[in-house]
C-alpha cells in the first residue's frame, strides 16, 4: 500500500475507529488505541493488501481494544441488574434520568463480542458479512449474537422503566 492509498482508505475511517475502540475501552483510553494502530498499520503499509480494507482496520482496533482491557471481560456480576441499581441509587421517582445513559449501562454489561456486534451494526450500520470478518464469525452466529443483545438490552431497558411505575 502506497502512502496516498494510505491515506485514502485508512485515514478517513478515523471516526469509526475511535466509536469502536471507546465503546471497548472507554473514553480514556480510545485515542491510544487509534493512534496505536494507525502507527502500526503506517509501518507496515508496504505488505497490506486486505481484500477488505475497512474490515480488516476494525478487526486490529477491536484486536487491540481487547489487548488494553486484558481480554474478555468477566461481567456476570454486573450483570444481575442494571435496572434495580438504577432505582435503588435514585432520590426520588420524578428524578430525571438520561435514557441514553441507561442503554449505554446496560450496553456496557453484555459481553464483549455482543457489544462489539451492537455497535458495528446498529451505530456503525455495518452489513453482516463486514461484522463477520471483524469479529471472526459466521455470518449466522452474528445474526444470533445481534438478537440476543438486543433482547438483553430491550429486557434490562423494561425491567427499569417498570421500576418506575
Amino acid at each position: 500500500m502506497t502512502s496516498k492509498e494510505f491515506h485514502s482508505q485508512i485515514l478517513p475511517l478515523g471516526d469509526k475507529m475511535y466509536r469502536l475502540a471507546r465503546a471497548i475501552v472507554g473514553a480514556s483510553g480510545a485515542e491510544d488505541v487509534v493512534q496505536d494502530v494507525m502507527e502500526r498499520l503506517w509501518r507496515g503499509r508496504e505488505g497490506l493488501r486486505p481484500n477488505n480494507c475497512e474490515a480488516f482496520v476494525m478487526r486490529s482496533v477491536r484486536n487491540r481494544s481487547l489487548d488494553v482491557v486484558g481480554g474478555e471481560r468477566l461481567r456476570n456480576d454486573k450483570k444481575e441488574s442494571v435496572a434495580y441499581e438504577l432505582y435503588t441509587t435514585s432520590t426520588s421517582p420524578e428524578e430525571n434520568f438520561d435514557l441514553r445513559e441507561l442503554a449505554d449501562r446496560i450496553v456496557a454489561t453484555l459481553p464483549e463480542q455482543q457489544q462489539t456486534i451492537l455497535h458495528l451494526r446498529d451505530v456503525e450500520g455495518y452489513d453482516f458479512d463486514t461484522i463477520a470478518e471483524v469479529v471472526g464469525m459466521e455470518v449466522g452466529t452474528v445474526r444470533v449474537n445481534l438478537s440476543r443483545a438486543r433482547r438483553e438490552v430491550k429486557e434490562q431497558l423494561q425491567r427499569a422503566l417498570n421500576y418506575g411505575l
